[in-house]
């Protein structure tokens, strides 16, 4: 039933029963049960299209005032509040008083009276009462001055807010802001300030458990510190009619100094990836969607030294990342997507551990990837061409050496995790092919960087790694090319090299640069896992024999 029924009902039960008109042949008996039917219709028409006079916001728990006036002096017979909770089609009594006392509807609040003792005479039909947090609705006052019956409507919005943990919060914990409004659609005017000012991002949040699918929004102040104490303010802009422009509501924040953040730590399992310099590299990270933010460590190739190279804080807008343009993230939306994975550049000296951290409230999700650089290049010399392969982070190699169409060839170690293999210069026909630098990890799987040789001039220009030379040996090279030079002029011999990586990666000494099939290094990435268990091994040069080591590289790959 809607509201007009129930107070056209009580009004009709108030009215005397006049005689039936003369050319009706209506019972008397029936005439008052057919009024209430046709003022039931009535009712339920006009009442569909009834406007929103007012809006009301309070706290849940608070007390509250809905306003309701009439001008004094008019002889007010009666006053009913009615009330239609969120989500429902039927309205129930909650207060009604007339001239000769005061009643009570089945829908009584907490503390509920008039604001003004003395309504009847001074017009202020306002009710008061203590609001609990499903008591949102529309508000109906109506007021009955003999036949004449006026009603003003009045929108009840409750707001929850909270603070999470409460109390005192230890410095460095993430801090959530949050705040439910009864009101569906008015979340969009909700918004968090901090204690200077600033708005702060946010994010809807919804509330499965709530009658009427109450929505929200919550903010998030992670790595709090003293500089973020204060009073931070929630604001909600009226979806409809109101006389207020703005409601607002502070809530304290108090940040420790003695009491440290704890959090729940999750470790993923270690993953080993190998990548030849320079190539793209996509280093996974932990799976988890929604978190606060991520920070990514860099354990230098064969060091302990451990940097933090990326810090990305979502709900600040924050972001460092030391090693920019070479790594960024590979998604632009992690938190949405849940996937925390990075693209890396793979250069000289881009190798070691990174250690993926992402945060969520108390808890951490952490992984690491050991990530091994091949790195391969030629030094040209009067009468020699020089194969060099380094391989950077060294904790899981077993094995390094060179091949040459399949077979075996002298390798010389000429330090821990580099070897080289020599060539005359010009190479003949019978030595010219692929070369392929082969490294073996503990678990036997094993990678191969391809070198091509061939006779061309190409074969004249050094690829040395610029980090690795000096000014004397730049210099020293530039006298050895000049006299290369000069005797292949002499010998009217041409040669040439060229590099290229198997799988589609290879190498290229006139840019001196490489370049990469992504879609092919990706494969080889993600096809293969290491294991829980690891060997670290370090190789380190020795006095034997040099041709005793030259024969254990020998089997490599074999």
């Amino acid at each position: 039933m809607e509201y007009r029924c129930l107070s056209f009902f009580l009004l009709c039960l108030h009215l005397p029963s006049p005689p039936p008109p003369l050319h009706l042949p209506l019972p008397h008996c029936l005439f008052r049960p057919v009024l209430l039917a046709l003022l039931l219709i009535s009712c339920t028409v006009s009442a569909k299209g009834a406007d929103l006079d007012e809006s009301v916001v309070t706290l849940a728990d608070a007390p509250i005032t809905l306003p309701c006036s009439h001008s004094p002096g008019l002889g007010a017979q009666r006053v009913n509040w009615l009330w239609k909770p969120h989500g429902r089609e039927s309205w129930s009594l909650v207060h009604s008083a007339n001239q000769q006392g005061e009643f009570y509807g089945g829908a009584m609040k907490p503390n509920q009276q008039f604001a003004d003792q003395s309504f009847l005479s001074s017009g202020n039909f306002s009710l008061v009462f203590q609001a609990r947090d499903g008591d949102g609705g529309r508000y109906s006052c109506e007021v009955q001055t003999g036949s004449r019956l006026t009603r003003s409507i009045v929108l009840l919005v409750i707001l929850t807010v909270w603070v999470s943990p409460p109390g005192e919060v230890p410095i460095d914990s993430t801090v959530s802001l949050g705040a439910r409004v009864s009101a569906l659609g008015w979340e969009d005017g909700v918004s968090w300030f901090s204690p200077q000012g600033l708005p702060l991002h946010s994010e809807p949040l919804s509330h499965p458990r709530a009658r009427g699918g109450v929505r929200g929004v919550l903010t998030k102040l992670p790595r709090v510190d003293h500089t973020d104490q204060g009073n931070y303010t929630c604001q909600i802009l009226p979806q409809g009619n109101c006389t207020t422009p703005r409601f607002l509501f502070t809530v304290t924040l108090r940040v420790s100094g003695t009491k440290p953040a704890s959090f729940n730590i999750t470790y993923g399992s270690t993953q080993v990836l190998v990548g030849v310099s320079p190539s793209l590299l996509t280093l996974p990270c932990v799976w988890v969607a929604g978190g606060d933010y991520v920070m990514l460590f860099w354990r230098l190739p064969d060091t302990e030294e451990v940097k933090r190279v990326f810090l990305y804080d979502r709900w600040r807008g924050t972001l460092e990342n030391s090693k920019k343009p070479h790594l960024h993230l590979a998604r632009p939306n992690p938190a949405q997507s849940g996937d925390y994975s990075f693209l890396l550049t793979l250069n000289p000296g881009e190798g070691g551990e990174y250690s993926c951290e992402v945060f969520l409230d108390e808890r951490v999700y952490r992984r690491s990837l050991i990530i091994s650089v091949m790195h391969v290049w030629s030094d040209t010399f009067p009468s020699m061409l020089v194969l060099h392969c380094v391989v950077q982070e060294r904790t899981r190699l077993r094995r390094l050496g060179w091949r040459f169409q399949d077979h075996s060839v002298t390798s010389l170690s000429t330090s821990p995790g580099q070897v080289s293999t020599e060539l005359p210069l010009p190479p003949p026909p019978a030595l010219q092919g692929n070369y392929t630098c082969c490294l073996e990890l503990q678990d036997g799987q094993v990678y191969r960087a391809v070198y091509t040789v061939t006779l061309t001039p190409a074969v004249l220009i050094s690829t040395s790694p610029p980090s690795l030379l000096s000014a004397v040996s730049v210099l020293g090279s530039l006298l050895l090319l000049v006299a290369s030079i000069a005797m292949l002029l002499w010998k009217r011999g041409t040669c040439r090299q060229q590099s290229a990586m198997d799988r589609s990666l290879s190498f290229s000494p006139e840019g001196e640069n490489l370049y990469e099939d992504l879609a092919d290094l990706r494969q080889e990435c993600t096809a293969y896992v290491a294991p829980e268990a690891a060997v670290y091994m370090d190789l380190k040069p020795n006095n034997e024999d040099v041709y005793k080591e030259l024969e254990r590289n020998e089997k490599c790959c074999s």
